[in-house]
This record gives C-alpha cells, structure tokens and sequence, in this order.
C-alpha cells in the first residue's frame, strides 16, 4: 500500500507541475513565420480602388520574464512582399494597374502577456512596436521606412518544460509610412487597420530556458 501511495503522489505530482509556469527572470528565444494577405476594396459612384497583395515575414528573438506573467524581447526579421493597387474610373472607362515588390527588414520590441491555461496551453497578449525599412521596386521610390504598433493575440501549447508552438494572428495594427522618390519625392500616409480584409497569421517556436 506504501508503494502505491508513493506512485500516486509522484504521478499528481508530476500532474500538477505544468509545462507551461513560468518564474522571473526567465528567458525565451525562438522564432516565427508570417504571412500576411490583403484584399481591399473602396468604391464611390464613378471610381473604384482595390489592393491585393501578400507580405511574408521571417522573423528571429527573445525576451526575459519580469514576472511569472510578464515578459519583455525584441525581434529581427527579413521579408519580402507583392502587391497590386487598381484605379478604374467608370466616368472616363480607364483602368490602370502598379505592382509593386520589394525586401524589408525589420527590429520589433514586443510586450508579452501570459494567461496559463491547465498544463500545457497558455494564452498570449503580445503588443508591438516596430521598425521596418525596405526597397521598392517597379514604383517611383528608392526606399521605403514604417514605425507600426500591433496587438497579436496568441495561443501556445507546451510540447515538453523547455520547447512550445504557437498560433498567433494580429487583430490591430496602425502604422505611418514614408516613401522617397527617385526623383526627390517624398510621400507619407497614416494607416489604421482592424481584422477586416488583411488576413495576418504567424506560426512561432519558442526554446525556454527556466530561472
């Protein structure tokens, strides 16, 4: 009977000491991909403009936890995005279509909440701000600059005390852009966009190294 109540308890305990808590002073580093779309649509009575593109995203980090819950990192990343912006004006029956393509990279802070759920799972608030600079192409700009902020909801699940996945998807994001011309131009534009025709997914790893 002793050695069935010692199985027991080492089995509840195991149980109960989750994947997924954490302490201060812990420090994570991973990756992630993302992969973003857009397909927009503005109409008026006599014009109609429409964008549709993709935007794809390597991105490597890390971060300490300040508390149990909190954590602080910064990320790195490369990408590379198509689009295609369409201005038909049904007035004078003309249509006409730019492409544009170019490589961005990109340095993030980000602020991560975590709300654990049972062992394994866990839910993440993380909120960004993030620098990205970039070449155009096959549009009158040299070089594109964006200073973004962003709210990512996340969920994570524990594959083992040191190693998790997750499944991530911007809801927010509002952003200020800057394009320089090839001819001395320069143009400028503020975005605020919800989850409303930009589909933004990312699938992360993250590697934890426990305090």
């Amino acid at each position: 009977m002793k050695i069935i109540a010692i199985v027991i308890s080492l089995l509840l305990a195991i149980i109960t000491n989750g994947y997924a808590q954490m302490n201060k002073n812990s420090i994570f580093l991973g990756g992630n991909f993302n992969f973003t779309t857009q397909n927009r649509t503005n109409k008026t009575q006599t014009t109609e403009y429409s964008a549709v593109g993709y935007n794809a995203t390597i991105e490597f980090g890390g971060g300490i936890f300040l508390s149990p819950k909190l954590a602080v990192g910064l990320q790195f990343g490369v990408g590379r995005g198509v689009s295609e912006f369409t201005n038909t004006n049904y007035v004078t029956q003309v249509s006409s279509t730019n492409r544009v393509d170019g490589n961005s990279f990109s340095f993030t802070p980000i602020l991560r909440y975590y709300h654990f759920l049972g062992e394994k799972f866990a839910l993440i608030a993380q909120t960004s701000l993030g620098y990205q600079t970039g070449n155009l192409q096959n549009l009158d700009a040299t070089d594109a600059h964006r200073v973004s902020a962003a709210f990512t909801p996340c969920i994570a699940y524990f594959v083992s005390q040191r190693s998790s996945f997750e499944l991530m998807t911007t809801l927010v994001n509002a952003n200020y852009s800057t394009y320089n011309g090839s001819s001395a131009t320069k143009n400028s534009g503020f975005a605020f966009n919800l989850w409303n025709g930009t589909g933004s997914f990312a699938v992360a790893y993250r590697y934890y190294i426990r305090k």
